[in-house]
C-alpha cells in the first residue's frame, strides 16, 4: 500500500455491525489502533434472534472464514413458512432460512474482535465527534437512535417514517417447524405473529396490530408481563409445543413501539461514516437489519482496502458501492410493511390467496420464483384460482380441466367477456392529422390485437381540437375519425378476439403543447390555441395560462364527451374509459393542485368531483348499458397536499355509486411537482388498495414489464387486470409468447388464439420454450438444488 497508513479506527457501537467491521478492519490493518465504544454491558442486547438469508452467509464466508465457521455452527435452519389463517395452515418451502441467537452472534464477534487485538470499551458513553478528531475513521454504528446522525444531522440529512403498526419483540422456548406467521383478530381487530427459532427450542416472537386495536386492547407500552399474557392467550394454539404444553412468552425490555424507517441524503461527512441502522432502516418485515448492518460493514472494509492511503477517499466509494442496494432492500421493507399495516384489505380473502399475497406482497417473491422454491404451492393457487373463476364467470369445470396461469382465465364486465387478464395500455401515437387516424394507426392496433391480449385500449382520443394535447393527437369529434376507428375496431373483431376500449380525454391545461419527442409538455412554437382548465394554472412557467372554465364552458365540454361517445358506440367500441387522470381536464378539477375554485366546483372531494361525475352521468346514459365504462385516476399526486391513496378509495367509492365498472389505477403526472417513488410495479399497490377497499374491478399499470408479474398480481387479488404499455411497443405478441412458455410448460391454454397465419411461429416458440426450460432445469440441478435467497418475507 501506498502512503498513509491507517492507523487509528474509532468505532461507536458495539452491535454486530460495528463489530464485525472492527474485526475486518484490524485484519486487514493489524498495525492499525481499532476501539470500539459501547454503553451497554457485553453481555447486554436487546432482542432474541436474527435471520440471515444463504447470500448473506455467502457473503460472510468469503469476508472472514473464522468468525463465518462459529456462526454457521451456531445457526438453526430450516426451509419451510406456514401461515395460520382462518383455521388452516399453509406449508411453502424451498426458502432457505438461518436463525442465530443475538448474543451468540455478539459473543463471537466479541471473542473474534478481541483475538484480533480490538479493543472494546463497554458501558463507556462515547464523548462526541469532537473527542475522536486524532482517528483516520469514526464509525458510528451506534444504531436506530444513532447520537451520531443527530449530532450532524445538518450533514447526514437524516429523514425518519414513524410507521402506523404497533410492535414488540419477545421470545419463547418452543420448537416450531419453520418460520411461523399467523393471523387472529379479537374484539380489538387483527393483531400478526411472525415467528422463527434462532437455536434449538428457542424462538424469536415478534407481534404487531394497528395503533387502534392496541388503544383497545388497554396494553400499556411498558407493561412487560401484561403483554406476555395477552400474547399467550392470543396465539395459545400457536404457542403448544410438541408435548402438547403452552409455551410461556418470555421478555426483554419488550415496550410496544412504532417502527421507524430511517434514511440520511448522506452516509458520510469528513472522517465520519455511518453504518447499519444508524444509516437505514429496514422494517422487520423482510427480516434484513442485520445482514443489512453485516453487509455494510463488509462494503466499508472493501472501500478501505481500495483507498487505505486515504481513509476519507474510502467512505464516498463505500457509499456509491452500498447505497443502491440498502435503498433496493429498505424499498422492498417498505412495500411489506404495507400489507401488515393493512391486514384488513385482505381480511376476505380465501386462505389460499391470503397466503399468495402474503408471499409475494414484498415482490421479491413472484408467482414464477415461487414455483421454483415450491411448485405444490403454486399448483395449489392455480387450482383454487381455476375454482375461482369458474365461479365468477360461471364455467363448467370437466373433470379433466387443467388449471391455466391466472392471466389467462377470462373476465366479464356486464355484457363484455375478455378471453385473458392482459392489456395493452393506452399509449399516445402523435401521429393523426387534424385529429384524424391513418394508416399507422391501422398497423399499430391491428399489430396488437393479433398478439393476444385480451383487451386493447386507444391512446387518450380527444374529444374536440382545442381538447387536444399535441397536434399529432388523435380525435373522435368528425366523420372521418368515426371512420377510421370503425375500420380498426372493425379489424381487430373479425381478426382477433381481442376486445376494443375507446379512452376519451381533455388535455385542459397540458393542450396545445410539442409532440413526445420534442420538447414534451411545453407549449408550441407557433399556432397554440386557447387551453381551458379548473383553474387558471399553467403547467409550467413558460406554459399558456388556461382560462379558468365557466359554467357555459363545462356544458359545452360535457357535450363534446357525450357527441364522441356516441360516435365511439357506433364505431362499434366495446368499452369506454374516461381519462381523469395526469393533470389533463378532468383529473384538474379531482386534485387540489389543480382546483384552486371557490365556487361548487372546488373545495373539498365532493366539490371537485362534481364535474367530472356531470360529464361521467352524462356519457353514462348514451353508452350502451351492456357495454361496460371505466374511469383512469391518479391514485396520488405524489405532492405533498394532494390527492392520497384514502381519497383514490373514495373516488372509487363514488365513480362506482354512478356505474363505473372499472378503475383504471395511474399516478401522478398531476403537476411538474410530482415527485414519483418509482419500481418494479410500483403503481400496483394502489390498484389493491382501491379494489379490495372501494369493492370494484382494477386494472394494474405502471413498470409490469412481464408475465410472471402479470400471474403475480392477479392470482394474489390486487387487480383483476394488468395494462403493460412498453413491453407491447417492444412486442406486439406479448401475450402469444408468453402462452408458447406456459403451453411447453403443460398448461392448457383455452384464453388465448393464435391466427391462422402464425401457427407456424406458436409450434416453434413452444419448442424453444420447452428446450429453455431443459436447460434451465439442468442448470438448476448443476447449482446442487440451493435455492435463490429469500429474506423473511
Amino acid at each position: 500500500m501506498r502512503g498513509r497508513q491507517v492507523v487509528k479506527v474509532d468505532i461507536i457501537g458495539g452491535g454486530p455491525a460495528g463489530l464485525y467491521f472492527s474485526v475486518l478492519a484490524k485484519k486487514s490493518f493489524p498495525q492499525a489502533e481499532v476501539a470500539v465504544t459501547e454503553r451497554n454491558r457485553a453481555e447486554d442486547t436487546f432482542g432474541f434472534g436474527i435471520v440471515l438469508s444463504d447470500e448473506t452467509l455467502d457473503n460472510l464466508r468469503a469476508a472472514d472464514e473464522p468468525s463465518y465457521r462459529d456462526i454457521a455452527a451456531s445457526f438453526a435452519y430450516w426451509d419451510d413458512i406456514h401461515t395460520h389463517y382462518r383455521g388452516r395452515v399453509l406449508k411453502s418451502s424451498g426458502h432457505g432460512f438461518s436463525g442465530v441467537k443475538r448474543l451468540t452472534l455478539l459473543q463471537i464477534l466479541q471473542r473474534r474482535a478481541a483475538a484480533l487485538g480490538v479493543h472494546i470499551a463497554y458501558q463507556t458513553e462515547d464523548r462526541g465527534i469532537e473527542a475522536h478528531a486524532d482517528a483516520d475513521l469514526v464509525v458510528a454504528a451506534d444504531g436506530i437512535n444513532s447520537q451520531v446522525r443527530a449530532q450532524l444531522a445538518q450533514h447526514f440529512r437524516p429523514q425518519v417514517d414513524l410507521r402506523s403498526n404497533k410492535f414488540v419483540w419477545l421470545g419463547a422456548r418452543l420448537r416450531l417447524p419453520g418460520f411461523t406467521y399467523s393471523f387472529r383478530e379479537n374484539e380489538c381487530g387483527i393483531w400478526n405473529l411472525h415467528a422463527y427459532m434462532y437455536a434449538e427450542g428457542e424462538c424469536t416472537l415478534v407481534v404487531e396490530t394497528t395503533d387502534e386495536a392496541f388503544r383497545r386492547s388497554g396494553l400499556a407500552i411498558d407493561d412487560e408481563q401484561a403483554t406476555a399474557a395477552y400474547v399467550e392467550r392470543l396465539f395459545a394454539e400457536e404457542l403448544r409445543g410438541a408435548g402438547g404444553g403452552a409455551a410461556k412468552v418470555l421478555t426483554n425490555r419488550s415496550h410496544w413501539r412504532n417502527f421507524p424507517t430511517v434514511s440520511c441524503a448522506s452516509w458520510h461527512h469528513e472522517n465520519v461514516v455511518l453504518l447499519g441502522d444508524a444509516a437505514h432502516t429496514a422494517h422487520f418485515t423482510i427480516g434484513s437489519g442485520t445482514k443489512l448492518a453485516l453487509e455494510d460493514a463488509i462494503a466499508l472494509h472493501a472501500a478501505l482496502l481500495q483507498h487505505a492511503d486515504n481513509p476519507r477517499a474510502a467512505l464516498p466509494a463505500y457509499e456509491a458501492a452500498r447505497r443502491e442496494e440498502a435503498e433496493r432492500i429498505q424499498h422492498s421493507a417498505n412495500v411489506s410493511l404495507v400489507f401488515f399495516e393493512n391486514v384488513r384489505r385482505f381480511w376476505h380473502m380465501d386462505p389460499v390467496q391470503f397466503n399468495f399475497a402474503l408471499m409475494s406482497r414484498s415482490k421479491q417473491i413472484t408467482y414464477e420464483n415461487l414455483r421454483m422454491r415450491d411448485p405444490d404451492v403454486i399448483a395449489e393457487v392455480d387450482r383454487w384460482w381455476a375454482d375461482e373463476v369458474a365461479r365468477t364467470e360461471h364455467i363448467a369445470l370437466q373433470t379433466d380441466f387443467s388449471a391455466p396461469p391466472p392471466m389467462f382465465a377470462p373476465f366479464t364486465l356486464r355484457g363484455m367477456r375478455l378471453a385473458n387478464r392482459v392489456v395493452v395500455s393506452p399509449m399516445c401515437q402523435y401521429a393523426a392529422v387534424e385529429g384524424t387516424p391513418d394508416d399507422w394507426h391501422l398497423v399499430h392496433y391491428g399489430a396488437r390485437a393479433l398478439g393476444g391480449a385480451g383487451l386493447l385500449y386507444t391512446e387518450m382520443i380527444c374529444v374536440a381540437a382545442d381538447a387536444r394535447i399535441t397536434p399529432g393527437c388523435a380525435g373522435l369529434y368528425a366523420p372521418e375519425h368515426q371512420q377510421w376507428w370503425t375500420r380498426i375496431v372493425a379489424f381487430a373483431h373479425r381478426q382477433s378476439q381481442a376486445r376494443m376500449c375507446l379512452q376519451l380525454g381533455h388535455a385542459g391545461r397540458k393542450g396545445s403543447t410539442q409532440l413526445m419527442w420534442e420538447d414534451m409538455d411545453h407549449p408550441l412554437q407557433r399556432n397554440n390555441w386557447p387551453i381551458l382548465a379548473a383553474s387558471p394554472l399553467p403547467y409550467h412557467p413558460d406554459s399558456q395560462r388556461p382560462r379558468e372554465m365557466d359554467r357555459a364552458d363545462m356544458e359545452r365540454v360535457r357535450g363534446q364527451f357525450v357527441a364522441a361517445a356516441l360516435m365511439g358506440s357506433a364505431c362499434g367500441f366495446d368499452m369506454l374509459e374516461l381519462h381523469m387522470a395526469h393533470g389533463y381536464l378532468l383529473a384538474g378539477f379531482i386534485s387540489p393542485v389543480t382546483n384552486r375554485r371557490s365556487d361548487a366546483y372546488g373545495g373539498s372531494l365532493p366539490g371537485r368531483l362534481r364535474f367530472p361525475l356531470e360529464v361521467f352521468d352524462a356519457v353514462r346514459a348514451v353508452w350502451p348499458a351492456e357495454r361496460p365504462m371505466a374511469v383512469r385516476i391518479s391514485a396520488t399526486d405524489w405532492v405533498a397536499g394532494g390527492l392520497s391513496a384514502a381519497d383514490a378509495v373514495e373516488i372509487a367509492r363514488v365513480f362506482k355509486a354512478h356505474g363505473c365498472d372499472l378503475i383504471d389505477v395511474s399516478t401522478g403526472q398531476t403537476d411538474p411537482a410530482s415527485r414519483p417513488v418509482y419500481g418494479r410495479m410500483y403503481q400496483t399497490v394502489f390498484s389493491e388498495q382501491i379494489r379490495n377497499e372501494a369493492g370494484i374491478a382494477t386494472v394494474a399499470v405502471g413498470a409490469i414489464t412481464s408475465a410472471d408479474q402479470v400471474n403475480t398480481i392477479i392470482a394474489s387479488g390486487r387487480a383483476d387486470l394488468c395494462a403493460l404499455a412498453r413491453p407491447h411497443l417492444a412486442d406486439p405478441s406479448f401475450t402469444l409468447r408468453a402462452a408458447a412458455e406456459y403451453a411447453a410448460m403443460g398448461y392448457i391454454l383455452e384464453g388465448v388464439s393464435w391466427p391462422k397465419q402464425y401457427l407456424p411461429a406458436q409450434q416453434q416458440l413452444e419448442a424453444l420454450a420447452r428446450r429453455a426450460r431443459r436447460d434451465a432445469e439442468q442448470a438448476e440441478l448443476r447449482r446442487a438444488g440451493r435455492h435463490a435467497p429469500h429474506a423473511v418475507g
